[in-house]
């Protein structure tokens, strides 16, 4: 193969709307190609470098740019070289340490052996050379000609060509991903940057280096670029900008990045003084050597104060997903808490409006699907990769800790897809598919190498979760059905192993790697998530899942009191239960029975189910805690509970006919339909499902949250289909 094969399984198409798997084939010519398994698009390799470009046929000549000229290339080239050497010219030689000490200060603490580097704009790699401990070194550029002089010194770098708004690699690739003194170059720096946070692991981080716009050389520059000033003396570049820390904070927000650390380089003043002098043309070379020590020598005691770390010539920042959060000052803190009184009686009067107007805005099943589908698509597109916001939070919460659109959650993800997998097929929506594609491909991305899957939205610490994964296999299950392809099949094979891996004695019970925000004794409902297993092992013939799916069963029976009530069916020991997790349990019993054929298990779904209902109102309204003797515990409601239980009434309805489950179902799906918001886009985007009604419940508190959403699609499907049947 001309391309290393690890390679090619980290690219994917550079199209936005595609990033499908590529494989190398050859033509008659022996041109080599990478073709998109997906759009099959066309991609060529040069001399073992892939070309990859979105639409490259509307675009032939995006790479042949200024630093892409044969001859520029060659001096380019020739010069960081010699840099790497310690050869070269004072100036030169200072520019070139002076940046990667900058770099070298923000990366001291990672541990980057046997990791992934990806750098963005890698011209000759100088940067990529500078980490021997890294397993795997990647660099993107636009230039061919450099990436050519690069792969000839450095033959065992993965290079390709193509540009950092549209990175052609998977999610999740590389430990760290770093882009020095390319973003003046980009007019959407933003997309550049929304890319590396996507490339890169949540565990990883991202560093970026670039001209400072609070350094008196942004002004020497726009001096220098002026039309009457550039045609006397000409600046070199007809688009140049800098940024300072504010853009890049911005950046951070939109991405869900937390800074880590500044650092500053170089000082600027030899553009606007020392050039003036020409000082770089006419001084000794043994004074310049001087001169630019004693900066470089200041530089590396101060550059990363406070002050100096923001306002040198060129700024450089790391950051990462999973940063703790920076400690707030007093005045910040009394800011935000003047703020949030504020929002909350914003949030007040939307609630109010709600309910005075919500109702007139009701309308048929397809509508609230396509309502709720165009949320959860937007969801997704909140986020810089491929998985599905969390949330989207009308206050600053301590859970998620941001308002606004929350990071990707891997579990709710993965059992997203079956649902919009479903509605494309009934909709015809071809972008569903497309998206829950991308969503699987995430999944695989984020997940851990023995097949568990971290607990928690992306932001959080890394902590393997038991139900988490077993979420995850329904949508790895569902897209290996939709797309046949084997990699999804295996890494649902890895996650259910891992999972049978951690059962307690055999005793159809996790006491350990449950989520870290709930009671590890308390996971009566984890058979909701061991019934993509059986699942698997009828696919497979494997009798191990078949097993575990039994064991999980008998051990939930015994949890069951005589009158319905489970036991452990809550995040926590208490005396009553969040109709959540109640409806997860009576979910996973069903479908265990179903699948199983085992009538106890039906049975004892339906009294559990049965317990439930009896609390329903004329309007279809449930408590959102239940009592041990099914007793309404609060005046809010879960709407995701409600949306389950009413997901699980049609199901016992098809095979027993019993009217009343039909009849609880509509009920539930009337009143959910009231409580969608089908009125302000303002406040989560119309199709937002909240966590409680009113708002201010105390489940996913001010939240619109992706789950409910997610079933709340599960119950419009199932009641088309059930209505299309009769």
């Amino acid at each position: 193969m001309t391309v290393n094969e690890e390679f090619i399984k980290i690219l994917c198409c550079p199209k936005r709307l595609c990033r499908g798997d590529l494989a190398e084939v050859e033509t008659v010519k022996s041109q080599t190609y990478l073709v998109c398994q997906s759009c099959a698009d066309e991609y060529p390799v040069v001399e073992g470098i892939p070309i990859l470009y979105p639409n490259n046929r509307y675009a032939p000549f995006t790479h042949a740019r200024h630093w892409d000229q044969e001859e520029n290339a060659v001096s380019y080239a020739k010069k960081y070289d010699s840099y790497l050497k310690k050869q070269g010219s004072p100036w030169g030689l200072y520019t070139h340490e002076s940046e990667i000490l900058a770099i070298k200060k923000l990366t001291r603490n990672l541990d980057l052996k046997g990791g992934t580097i990806i750098d963005g704009g890698c011209g000759n790699g100088r940067l990529l050379s500078l980490y021997p401990e890294a397993k795997t070194k990647i660099g993107i550029d636009t230039s061919l000609s450099l990436l050519k002089a690069t792969k000839r010194r450095e033959p065992d770098f993965w290079l390709v060509c193509g540009q950092l708004e549209d990175m052609p690699f998977k999610d999740a690739v590389a430990d760290f991903s770093v882009s020095v003194r390319v973003y003046q170059h980009l007019r959407s720096p933003e997309a550049a940057f929304s890319e590396m946070v996507r490339v890169t692991k949540p565990t990883g981080h991202v560093s970026l280096e670039v001209y400072n716009k609070l350094n008196l050389k942004e002004l020497y520059k726009k001096i220098r670029m002026l039309p009457w000033f550039n045609r006397r003396w000409p600046w070199g570049l007809t688009y140049d900008r800098y940024y300072s820390y504010r853009e890049i904070n911005k950046w951070c927000d939109q991405t869900f990045v937390k800074p880590v650390a500044f650092a500053g380089a170089g000082w600027g003043i030899h553009f606007y003084f020392l050039e003036l002098i020409r000082f770089r043309h006419l001084a000794p070379k043994a004074l310049q050597k001087i001169v630019f020590g004693f900066f470089y020598w200041l530089e590396d005691r101060v550059g990363t104060w406070p002050v100096f770390s923001k306002t040198l010539e060129k700024i450089c920042f790391i950051g990462s997903v999973q940063a703790p959060l920076a400690k707030r000052s007093p005045w910040s803190r009394a800011y935000r808490a003047v703020a949030r009184k504020l929002n909350y009686r914003q949030i007040e009067h939307f609630q109010l409006l709600m309910g005075d107007r919500n109702y007139s805005l009701v309308g048929n099943d397809r509508h609230h699907l396509r309502l709720t589908l165009a949320w959860l698509k937007q969801a997704q597109d909140a986020t810089p990769d491929g998985g599905v916001s969390r949330s989207f939070s009308l206050v600053k919460n301590e859970k998620s800790n941001r308002l606004g659109w929350q990071p990707s959650y891997p579990e709710t993800t993965g059992y997203i897809i079956p649902t919009i997998l479903q509605a494309a097929k009934l909709l015809g929506d071809e972008d569903l598919i497309r998206r829950a594609r991308l969503m699987a491909d995430w999944e695989l991305g984020v997940m851990l190498p023995d097949g568990s899957v971290h607990g928690g939205n992306i932001g959080e610490a890394c902590v393997p979760a038991v139900f988490d994964t077993g979420q995850v296999i329904r949508g790895l299950l569902a897209i290996y059905e939709e797309t046949g392809e084997e990699k999804f099949l295996t890494a649902a094979k890895r996650s259910a192993d891992w999972i049978l891996s951690k059962e307690d004695k055999g005793l159809g019970r996790w006491t350990k790697d449950n989520a870290r925000s709930v009671d590890q004794e308390s996971s009566t409902y984890n058979i909701y998530a061991v019934v993509p297993i059986i699942e698997l092992g009828q696919k497979l013939n494997e009798d191990k899942y078949l097993a575990l799916g039994k064991r999980v069963g008998d051990f939930t029976l015994k949890q069951q009191l005589v009158n319905g009530w489970f036991g452990g069916s809550d995040f926590r020991s208490k005396d009553d239960a969040l109709l959540h997790t109640i409806a997860y349990t009576i979910d996973g019993l069903w479908d265990t029975g179903t699948l199983l054929k085992n009538e106890r298990l039906l049975a004892s779904a339906r009294k559990s189910l049965d317990g439930v209902i009896t609390q329903m109102d004329e309007l279809g309204f449930l408590p959102g805690r239940l009592t041990k003797d099914w007793q309404g515990a609060t005046t809010w409601a879960c709407l995701t509970g409600m949306a389950q239980i009413g997901v699980t009434c049609l199901k016992v309805y098809r095979t027993t006919a019993e009217k009343k489950y039909l009849t609880a179902s509509r009920l539930i799906k009337d009143y959910l339909k009231t409580c969608q918001n089908n009125l302000n886009p303002k406040y989560g985007g119309l199709g937002a499902v909240w966590g409680s009604w009113p708002i201010s419940g105390q489940y996913g508190q001010y939240q619109a949250l992706n789950w409910a959403a997610k079933y709340f699609a599960d119950l419009l499907l199932s009641s088309i289909e059930t209505t299309n049947e009769k």
